[in-house]
């Protein structure tokens, strides 16, 4: 994953000296093309690399697995050769498996987190490739997950069901060159986000058993296990918030 970055990211730093005779005309070529297709495989940039199709995990011992996402994909319209708009989506998942045992107890724990976001856009260009990007996206984290520690004849078990729904606003700076054979390349070398809103709708339950006989949850053991998922959906809100850099996005205009 990391040789992956690093030589998307180093693409993105020489295509600007490399291409340059071929990229030349981006501005004319934008105001020839309506439609644009693009995809953005990677970038050092959370929300990103959550939805890419390099972010896989390679070690099967891994507690936190992942593999791969559908990329961000968008579909966009030139408004002449100053203005593309367009809309974008992207999904990812990750799975958490752990297991271990201390004495007579064991502990095991699962859990499975799906991503998506969605949202629209604006880029906006002065020139020739360089663009002003401004856009808002709807981040959304499903988990469900699960907890049981026994020692064959006591147990405990617990449940959550969540989803936190993030919308941010993300302004960005980049350069996107549109090629003579339809081919777009660009990359946006920074980008800030202000997160707008952040909600988590969930459900906890938890139940145990002393000698075979049920034992519920006290209410405190159950407003911490609370406290947990909402911190857990406050620090998801600030994921979907992180600044980036280098985020390439490839496509075709027509």
């Amino acid at each position: 994953m990391k040789k992956t970055m690093v030589a998307l990211s180093a693409f993105g730093l020489l295509i600007t000296g490399l291409a340059a005779p071929v990229l030349a005309d981006s501005e004319s070529n934008r105001g020839d093309s309506i439609l644009f297709l693009g995809t953005t495989p990677w970038g050092v940039h959370g929300p990103t690399i959550l939805a890419s199709p390099f972010f896989k995990t390679k070690d099967p011992k891994a507690k936190v697995k992942s593999d791969g996402g559908s990329s961000i994909n968008t579909v966009g319209m030139y408004l002449g050769d100053s203005w593309l708009v367009g809309l974008q989506m992207g999904t990812g998942k990750l799975t958490y498996e752990d297991a271990k045992t201390s004495g007579a107890i064991t502990e095991t724990a699962k859990s499975t987190m799906d991503f998506t976001t969605t949202g629209a856009y604006v880029r906006w260009f002065p020139g020739n490739s360089f663009n002003v990007l401004l856009s808002v996206d709807n981040r959304e984290f499903a988990l469900k997950g699960g907890y049981v520690a026994t020692d064959g004849v006591n147990a405990i078990k617990s449940t959550v069901d969540m989803k936190t729904t993030s919308q941010v606003a993300t302004l960005g700076l980049g350069n996107q060159w549109n090629t003579d054979f339809h081919l777009v390349i660009g990359v946006d070398w920074a980008v800030v986000s202000a997160l707008m809103s952040n909600k988590t709708d969930f459900t906890v339950s938890g139940s145990g058993s002393v000698n075979g006989t049920p034992v519920a949850l006290t209410a405190a053991e159950k407003k911490a296990m609370e406290d947990d998922v909402k911190q857990f959906g406050t620090d998801l809100g600030k994921f979907s918030s992180f600044p980036g850099a280098l985020i390439v996005t490839l496509g075709l205009a027509f």
